[in-house]
């Protein structure tokens, strides 16, 4: 049997992994003969809507299957979310410091390698290892500041599509989460600390263990 529907919009919903549609009971009188009918109704602010369906389950008795408060399920739903998309900031987050620690690591051991004499020298002028450390950790600092900004700005950007795209399975086709700019300024402003503060820790570690040592006199 076959008979011309007319489509007027699409809802994304995570039922059944999103493989749903809505009907008009016309509609759906069309293919088949309703079992139980679903009515959705619009209570006043500050109705208690548990207590709501208690009477109305009471008045009803048999004729009602079930009630559903469904401000309450949409709020355990969109808990969900919010905590999937936490758990993968965090995941996210965790990754950059890994990604940080190691490309600091070969950056500073290469730099600290080249700059033997240079550092020999500057340490028979006076200089200080700490100076040495901050001296070494500022010349990446332009380039770690740049690098954050433009990496949290294209996130803010990409963070709704790429988190759709992921949830595409389970129904999710567009997602509309707001990315916070206070979030995004103290994320950015951590990253660059945690980098100045790894690239001292890192290059104490290295000068300490290369030969460099023997060259500075340390």
């Amino acid at each position: 049997m076959e008979a011309p529907y007319i489509i007027s919009g699409f809802t994304q919903i995570s039922n059944n992994l999103g493989k749903d549609c809505l009907l008009s009971s016309d509609g759906y009188k069309r293919m088949a003969v309703l079992q139980e009918e679903n009515y959705y109704i619009n209570l006043e602010d500050g109705t208690d809507i548990d207590k709501f369906n208690r009477n109305v389950s009471k008045k009803l008795g048999d004729g009602m299957v079930n009630s559903v408060n469904i401000f309450a399920v949409v709020q355990g739903t969109g808990t969900i979310y919010v905590t999937l998309m936490e758990i993968i900031v965090a995941g996210i987050l965790i990754l950059s410091l890994i990604v940080i620690i190691f490309v600091m690591y070969l950056l500073v051991r290469t730099m600290l390698n080249s700059k033997q004499k240079d550092y020999g020298i500057m340490k028979a002028m006076g200089y200080t290892t700490g100076q040495l450390m901050l001296q070494t950790a500022a010349s990446f600092m332009p380039a770690v500041i740049i690098s954050t900004i433009a990496g949290i700005t294209a996130s803010s950007i990409f963070i709704n599509p790429l988190t759709a795209l992921f949830l595409n399975g389970i129904g999710i086709v567009k997602c509309t989460f707001k990315v916070s700019l206070a979030f995004n300024i103290t994320a950015g402003a951590g990253l660059v600390l945690f980098t100045f503060l790894a690239t001292c820790l890192l290059s104490f570690k290295i000068r300490k263990n290369t030969p460099m040592a023997l060259i500075t006199g340390e």
